[in-house]
Parts: C-alpha cells; structure tokens; sequence
C-alpha cells in the first residue's frame, strides 16, 4: 500500500500546494487536498490477500484549468494510478472543484 508521503511524492511535479483532508487557513487557488475514503480488500479461504485504499485527490480553482488537470492526468499515468474524474461548482465558496478518485 502506498504511503501519503508516496503519494505527495508523486504529486508534486504538478506545482500546487497539498495537504491531507482540509486546510486550517487555505491558501491562494489553486490548491489540492487529498484524503482517504475507504479501504477494499481482497479476502478468500478467511484470508484477506491484499487491501487497497481509496483516495480522493481534490483540486480547487477560481476558473476551470484544463491544463491543470492534465498535469495531474499526466503524474498519475506516469505511475500507472488510474482514475476517475468528476467536476463541481462549489457556489459558496467561489470556486471549481475537479476531484480525482484512485485506488492507492
């Protein structure tokens, strides 16, 4: 199973700032927060075999960056993590929420 400290490894050539679950005093967008969801695992014979753990990498911005979200597209390829992608206005707050979902 892969490490936070792994994870951000990973995630740091696309330059913003992460941080895991919420920031206390966020900084100017964008930034990222990733955080677990769940854990799977794979279990048989009462063994369980392996666990893989769900993440949710969450990408903040004052407009819609496509290119941005390439980069991101682009780390998580490069270490053969696929993805699912979803996309939200987030009206009180003022900004567009692009959300990863990965299985570490």
């Amino acid at each position: 199973m892969m490490t936070h400290g792994q994870l951000l490894d990973i995630l740091r050539p696309v330059g913003i700032l992460w941080t895991y679950h919420h920031w206390e005093q966020p900084p100017q967008p964008p930034y990222g927060v990733y955080l677990d969801t769940e854990d799977t695992a794979f279990y048989a014979d009462n063994r369980t075999y392996f666990c893989s753990s769900g993440v949710q990498l969450e990408l903040y911005t004052l407009q819609r960056d496509r290119a941005l979200d390439d980069r991101v597209r682009t780390v998580l390829d490069a270490a053969d993590i696929p993805y699912e992608v979803q996309f939200a206005w987030i009206e009180s707050e003022g900004l567009y929420e692009t959300i990863f979902e990965i299985e570490v």
